[in-house]
């Protein structure tokens, strides 16, 4: 079968093969759950997640296999390496400040940018 296109709400248009399409409507569903309840974490455009974001959602009742495989593909995306830069602060799901992005943090998404390997 041939690839297709779907629009993903904030996740934008993504190409998915058929085995994919279920995946993907899974992080799309999952995005728009986060965006609804979590509006200060889960902006468009991104900002840094804090440390351990997928912790905390397990504790608001999320699955520890359905936040690993989002985050993983969310915080993979070109717009989330983009908003990783040094000093910013990493926010946690209802908007606190819970550290900040490293120099080394920083570092790594422009050279995953650079190399197109996001």
């Amino acid at each position: 079968m041939a690839p297709v296109f779907n629009f993903l709400g904030g996740l934008g248009w993504v190409m998915q093969e058929p085995d994919n399409r279920h995946r993907a409507i899974t992080v799309a569903a999952t995005y728009s759950e986060l965006a609804s309840r979590f509006p200060m974490a889960f902006p468009l455009p991104p900002v840094p997640l804090a440390i351990g974001i997928d912790k905390m959602l397990m504790v608001e009742g999320f699955s520890r296999r359905r936040m690993r495989h989002f985050l993983r593909r969310y915080c993979s995306r070109p717009e989330y390496l983009f908003c990783l830069i040094a000093g910013r602060s990493r926010i946690g799901p209802h908007g606190g400040m819970l550290g900040v992005v490293t120099e080394s943090e920083a570092f790594y998404a422009r050279s995953k940018l650079e190399q197109g390997t996001w």
